[in-house]
């Protein structure tokens, strides 16, 4: 779409895009964000940090942040892969400036960085229409995903019980 080429444009003349070596940094910025928006955290941090250093020493995950000519940090995502998929897994952006376009400049340098590891970039979590449209305008193929968001007493139970029995799977990642 030419109207998301053009807010890329605009964005790479105004913001530098780089991997960000410090997860404290991005939790700090994170945090920040949500408390500037009013918004209650329900992202469990503590081990974030051990998590990035897995990530990154098992080269399957990074940081991207948008800065400014300042590099005050503008936006800012947490990218992982493996088993040919990239996820653009947690992202968080600056709510005290007006963006122009840091947003979509993260999601064009993860749509670059998966095409360089020849993945395939998810980006889940389109939950409104003006998401989809806005993540359409880079192409690509629309799945829909069924997503549970209320539920009853014996579904809830049930999760409970998969949750508590289910065999332990973390061998697959290692």
């Amino acid at each position: 779409n030419l109207k998301t080429r053009q807010h890329i444009r605009q964005a790479e003349k105004v913001y530098s895009v780089r991997i960000v070596e410090d997860p404290n940094q991005f939790v700090e910025f994170y945090l920040s964000n949500i408390k500037t928006w009013g918004r209650t955290n329900r992202v469990e941090f503590a081990n974030f940090p051990l998590v990035f250093s897995e990530c990154r020493a098992r080269e399957c995950g990074c940081i991207l942040g948008a800065f400014d000519k300042e590099g005050k940090p503008i936006a800012m995502t947490f990218l992982v892969w493996g088993h040919g998929m990239m996820f653009y897994l947690l992202s968080t952006r600056s709510f005290d400036i007006k963006d122009q376009g840091a947003v979509s400049l993260l999601i064009w340098s993860a749509i670059k960085k998966a095409h360089e590891l020849a993945l395939i970039l998810d980006l889940d979590g389109a939950y409104s229409s003006g998401t989809v449209r806005f993540l359409s305008n880079f192409g690509g193929e629309i799945k829909t995903r069924l997503i549970i968001r209320r539920s009853r007493m014996p579904y809830k139970a049930l999760q409970v019980l998969k949750r508590h029995y289910a065999p332990d799977e973390t061998h697959r990642f290692t």
